[in-house]
């Protein structure tokens, strides 16, 4: 049953990721999509994929610091870790990643696989608050529309929250945590029962965590997100587009909260659709776009591929092997 359970969310992954793709490409001017692969300056390219690379590294400083109360891991082995993880994300359904990245680090650093799950749970919530922030932080750059004006009404709503459930499990604990699992219990059984895993995960990361040691938490994550803008800010360059920073970060933000929603492995479909929009959004025509968005989801992926394949292969592992682990991990 759990099997089939499991068959059912991974095609139901697939059907939704087929559903965004074709909203995010339909009346696509696909002629005009190939000019601007034509007219595009590659060079632009090579700041672009550095600036992600960077931050992956800089996610790898972060999580240093949220196992540190753990043990301190070796830097080499939580880059391998990192890359790792988001390769099988890649191409592996259900974010099995993650379960993935807990499993090799606690081996090769030899530390409870549960622990440093417990650690990406709150890695989540850091990522969650700080892409909120940011977004926040780009709408100022953006006449006040009464679209724009509902999204950072949203948006604030969300940061205030996190903000104020987070400073409530750090110096409120149990309180919190209680009042947490008992909102949880009003919901749907199914629905309860995750709320109620997620929660003692990220509450079991978060309790090691020292308040001294928040500072340079927030700071990885803002570095390391503004990052990820950078790739698209530079990619934007090279194609010809007016692209400002705080529009490649609103674009960034939008993708990354839009890949919340359950699909296929890499996002496929949601990332697209999310990116299109939020490109709209700053003023970019629907084909430029189209291609804009191509060649970011390009880049993305070819660069997590690229540099998974190669810690992989640094550490003797094989495709088989993860998708064994994988088997393992999310039964």
């Amino acid at each position: 049953m759990k099997f089939n359970k499991r068959r059912i969310t991974i095609w139901l992954g697939f059907i939704i990721s087929a559903i965004f793709l074709y909203l995010a490409l339909r009346k696509t001017e696909w002629v005009q999509v190939i000019s601007i692969f034509k007219e595009t300056n590659y060079l632009f390219l090579i700041p672009a994929v550095i600036a992600f690379f960077a931050d992956f590294s800089f996610r790898a400083l972060r999580w240093k610091f949220l196992l540190i109360h753990i043990k301190n891991c070796r830097y080499p082995n939580l880059l391998s870790s990192v890359f790792i993880g988001f390769f099988s994300n890649t191409i592996f359904p259900m974010r099995a990643g993650e379960f993935i990245r807990s499993y090799f680090i606690g081996v090769q650093e030899d530390i409870s696989k549960v622990s440093a799950f417990g650690t990406i749970a709150v890695e989540r919530v850091f990522d969650g608050i700080t892409v909120v922030g940011l977004l926040i932080f780009a709408l100022f750059f953006f006449p006040i529309t009464p679209e724009i004006q509902k999204i950072l009404f949203v948006a604030v709503f969300f940061f205030a929250g996190a903000l104020l459930v987070m400073y409530g499990l750090l110096f409120f604990r149990n309180f919190t945590r209680n009042l947490l699992k008992k909102i949880f219990r009003l919901l749907p059984e199914k629905i309860a029962h995750i709320g109620l895993r997620t929660l003692d995960s990220f509450t079991d990361g978060l309790m090691g965590i020292k308040s001294k040691q928040i500072i340079p938490i927030i700071l990885l994550s803002i570095v390391a997100w503004t990052l990820n803008a950078s790739m698209f800010f530079f990619t934007g360059l090279g194609m010809g587009f007016d692209i400002t920073f705080p529009g490649a970060i609103f674009l960034t933000t939008i993708i990354a909260l839009g890949v919340a929603i359950p699909s296929s492995p890499g996002h496929v479909g949601v990332f697209e659709f999310f990116g299109i929009m939020a490109a709209g959004v700053i003023g970019i025509p629907k084909s430029e776009a189209v291609a804009f968005i191509l060649l970011g989801r390009f880049l993305h992926t070819i660069t997590i591929l690229s540099a998974g394949g190669f810690f992989m292969a640094k550490e003797q592992l094989s495709l088989a092997q993860l998708n064994q682990q994988r088997e393992e991990e999310t039964q």
